[in-house]
């Protein structure tokens, strides 16, 4: 259907009918949205990372590493390395790094030796 958003809805008859004026007085409630838009070269607003050998951790929500905004739903951040989260949040307005920081080293049980006591030998007889 040509009501349906994203489909193609034929040329731009032109004249008058085409012009701002007559369609902000002909249609006073119409609007656009643009999302996610971009100036450059094509090709130049993003950053492909070389490809890896071994794919980098992926985090659980709420752990350190990379992941989405507070609030947002955002995939593409999960296990990003902090080099590209950092440059998906400047340029993109993606992602959120998350600082590991130092972990506390986990106690480990300490085992103390068992020694035992002498026996006390039977007095020898010579």
């Amino acid at each position: 259907l040509e009501t349906e958003p994203g489909v193609k809805r034929g040329d731009c008859p032109g004249g008058i009918s085409s012009t701002p004026e007559y369609l902000r007085d002909a249609f006073p409630n119409g609007y656009v949205t643009f999302k996610n838009a971009a100036v450059g070269e094509i090709g130049s607003t993003l950053f492909t990372p070389p490809p890896t050998l071994t794919p980098p951790p992926t985090p659980a929500p709420g752990e350190c590493g990379c992941g989405p905004r507070d609030g947002m739903n955002q995939p593409e951040c999960i296990g990003q390395s902090e080099e590209r989260c950092n440059q998906m949040a400047t340029y993109e307005n993606k992602c959120k790094w998350t600082d590991c920081g130092t972990q506390p080293p986990t106690k480990t049980p300490t085992v103390r030796p068992t020694t035992k006591s002498p026996t006390p030998s039977a007095p020898t007889v010579s």
